[in-house]
């Protein structure tokens, strides 16, 4: 081993002690101490020049710095001095970066703090976390400038809506010599940001800023901000330089790995190089042509309701045996493991598992985990590059009493190769001879499904990903009888609230309570995301940006137009619930997702008012309500002649039926999503499958039931019936609606003329409860 150390550090002395370490002095283009914050860059060539400066002090994400980041800003410098120190090295790699000059490593450092920020602003610790699909987004990212990618203007609007105005930092001058102005360093080390002077928009929202504060504070004078446009794309000539450098970090931590806390694993150009990724991301005009963040899009909504299907099914039906399944086989492994240690125990708690597993009433159910495959280690069924017939080869030349060096060259592979699969495969008893789902009960317990709970609880609490990451033990409670969950509310009220909520809900932190005990223990933390796995090694988080797609590759998940999952975001999961009202209605699909809408008819929707009626869930509520209309309009069969306008095509669309499935043509759904977006129009549901639009602006006089109170006419909803709305030019029957199938019947509560939805839910319990 001590040989190993001495020919890598001989190998690059340039950079290395005797010892293997890495080398923090003695280099003639450092003109400070290694653990300066700001380094002062001599020219390699020339000493005598004026130097150039990288200041680490500078802001990494909100309310830090690099300094705050100690390893972060080691793997900086040691990055920079490998790449000038090993700059030789690196030129006949035809690398297009060469650090041979002040100016040249000055530019390489600041190219790295903001690629650096840029995945620290992407969720990441550090390089060594990103996967290929991230690397994408970050390649994307360096197209476009900082103030771009990372949402300069965005961040200053969040600061002062979190804040108020007057968390602003401002510089006071009171002499009146200079004007008052806002303090730049601060403002954007509280928001995590470079300079802000380089975007439009945020000098714009400064200029904003101050002019306010001038009306507030008229006795001092205040600078004015100069409001002009900015190129909101970077060069090709930036572009390429920043590509270089990821590439080249990436070349670092391949060659020198352990000189650093977080290399970059994946090679972030694999296919060709930074120049030409550039090259080919650029249009004529000189824009970049990829998006540089795009917004996450909305998942088709049975793709959505495919998720939470398997997530409630994951929470009442399977959460329970894995439990239980655990609690029978640690017992067992704890003993074993004192008279067999640890390896055999482990071999015998891998057939237990699956010999019980295999024995559950829940095998081949939907996306059920049964019969498990292992103890602690995932390994999925697709995983292993040996198939069937290959391991049966290798076991009947065993049998036949060769060695595993002989066994090996017969079938051309190495010895360990051979070791691998007897005790991975043939020695480890039953694991080739069951059917597995490749499931480990670790991994099902301790990653699929706090996944799944926090899918429950983000789709039906409203909350953000920060909020459901905050949960406490204790965060359930019931007050007058009803469900309440205390939970932060980061952006509007920044306090914990108590929110009404459901059994699903209080189901899925019971689970979290149980699988967080142990961790909690341990930690002394009320936290719930927190968990002392069957490995045992460590406390650990769950990083579901890893987890979902596994989840989604195992319970089949349907893919997007270019073959990819598609991607999960807080967006999502509000829209669903407005989604879950509409869906309800849809009889193609009523009983494809009997579980979860098992559990809504225990909601009470009235609850969901406060959510509904805050601007983002709202806008997401009209926006799904607008869609939705749109697909009535053209599909159903409305009175009013201005709308059956809309259906000049709905005959030929209508030719075009798919196992009675209705297709609406893309440019009519249009037509009709701009006539409802146009006249505001609003629909309620009718418990008789179809919808009313008295409650659209204008059109309440026109109803056939309306009434005059006060020169106001408002339709009287509780009274609809088929024989009363028929030839109303309010009325769209809408063959669609599940509703369709309950009987008409009055009225079931005084809220009927508020919300018609509520009274078809009553209506769909009673029945299921008949």
């Amino acid at each position: 081993m001590m040989g190993e150390v001495a020919q890598y550090a001989n190998l690059f002395s340039e950079i290395h002690l005797p010892d293997g370490g890495f080398r923090t002095s003695g280099y003639s283009w450092l003109g400070s101490e290694w653990p300066a914050k700001k380094w002062k860059i001599l020219d390699p060539d020339q000493p005598h020049l004026k130097p150039a400066w990288i200041n680490f002090d500078v802001p990494a994400m909100a309310g830090q710095t690099f300094l705050d980041r100690p390893e972060l800003v080691e793997d900086i410098k040691r990055s920079i001095a490998i790449a000038v120190e090993l700059r030789t090295v690196l030129r006949r790699k035809r690398q297009g970066l060469f650090c041979g000059s002040r100016s040249s490593i000055r530019l390489f450092g600041q190219k790295l703090l903001r690629i650096y920020r840029e995945i620290l602003d992407m969720g990441f610790q550090g390089p060594s976390e990103l996967d290929e699909e991230h690397l994408s987004e970050l390649r994307n990212r360096l197209l476009y400038p900082e103030r771009v990618s990372r949402q300069y203007p965005e961040k200053l609007l969040q600061l002062i809506e979190k804040k108020g105005i007057d968390a602003v930092p401002v510089k006071i001058v009171k002499s009146r010599k200079f004007p008052c102005h806002v303090d730049k360093a601060r403002l954007q080390f509280m928001t995590g940001i470079s300079d802000w002077r380089l975007s439009a928009e945020c000098r714009q929202i400064v200029h904003d800023i101050t002019q306010e504060l001038a009306e507030k504070y008229p006795k001092y004078s205040w600078e004015e901000v100069d409001v002009n446009d900015a190129i909101d794309y970077a060069s090709k000539t930036q572009a390429r330089n920043h590509g270089n450098t990821l590439k080249l970090l990436h070349m670092q931590g391949e060659l020198l790995q352990n000189d650093f806390a977080f290399p970059l694993k994946v090679d972030p150009y694999p296919d060709e190089t930074p120049a030409d990724f550039v090259d080919g991301s650029f249009a004529r005009d000189g824009h970049p042509t990829r998006p540089c963040r795009g917004r996450t899009r909305n998942l088709p909504v049975p793709v959505f309701l495919k998720l939470m299907d398997a997530s409630v099914r994951w929470l009442i039906d399977y959460a329970e045996p894995l439990l239980a399944l655990e609690e029978q086989i640690v017992t067992e492994f704890n003993e074993l493991e004192a008279s067999l240690g640890n390896e055999r125990a482990a071999r015998v708690a891998n057939a237990r598992v699956r010999e019980l597993s295999s024995e559950s009433e829940w095998v081949d159910k939907p996306c059920s985990p049964f019969p498990l495959a292992n103890f602690r280690h995932f390994r999925a069924a697709s995983d292993s590059k040996y198939d069937d017939e290959f391991i049966g080869e290798v076991q009947t030349l065993l049998g036949q009493g060769l060695g595993a060096r002989e066994t090996g060259a017969r079938l051309e592979i190495s010895k360990s190769s051979v070791e691998f699969i007897k005790a991975r495969y043939i020695d480890d008893r039953d694991s080739h001879s069951l059917r597995t789902t490749g499931v480990s009960l670790n991994y099902a317990l301790y990653s699929y499904l706090p996944f799944c709970c926090s899918v429950i609880l983000l789709a039906f609490t409203a909350g953000r990903e920060s909020s459901i990451g905050d949960l406490r033990f204790g965060c359930m409670k019931k007050i007058a009888g009803l469900r309440y969950i205390n939970l932060y509310i980061p952006k509007t009220l920044r306090r914990y609230e108590d929110l009404p909520t459901v059994e699903l809900v209080e189901k899925a932190v019971s689970v979290l309570e149980r699988l967080s005990a142990t961790a909690r223990k341990k930690t002394r933390s009320d936290h719930l995301f927190q968990f002392d796995d069957l490995v045992g090694d460590r406390v650990k988080g769950v990083r579901f940006d890893t987890v979902y797609p596994n989840f989604f590759d195992f319970i089949d998940m349907p893919r997007d137009e270019d073959g990819a999952f598609w991607k999960l975001s807080e967006h999502q999961f509000r829209r669903f619930f407005a989604i879950m009202y509409f869906y309800r209605y849809g009889k193609d699909n009523d009983s494809d997702f009997e579980s979860l809408m098992y559990f809504l008819r225990h909601c009470d929707w009235s609850m969901t008012d406060r959510y509904l009626t805050e601007e983002e869930q709202g806008r997401i509520f009209r926006e799904v309500e607008e869609e939705w209309l749109s697909h009535v309009i053209v599909t159903g069969k409305p009175v009013d002649q201005s709308l059956q306008n809309l259906m000049v095509d709905v005959n030929k669309v209508k030719e075009s039926v798919i196992n009675g499935t209705t297709i609406a043509r893309e440019k009519d759904a249009e037509r009709a999503l701009k006539r409802v977006q146009d006249d505001g129009l609003v629909f309620e549901f009718l418990s008789f499958g179809a919808v009313c639009l008295g409650l659209s602006p204008g059109r309440a006089e026109i109803a056939e039931c309306a009434i005059e109170i006060d020169g106001e006419f408002a339709p009287r909803l509780h009274k609809a019936s088929e024989s009363l709305c028929s030839g109303c030019s309010n009325y769209v029957v809408c063959d669609s609606l599940v509703s369709s199938k309950a009987p008409e019947s009055p009225s079931l509560t005084p809220l009927a003329c508020k919300s018609p939805i509520l009274d078809a839910v009553l209506s769909q319990v009673e029945s299921d409860d008949a």
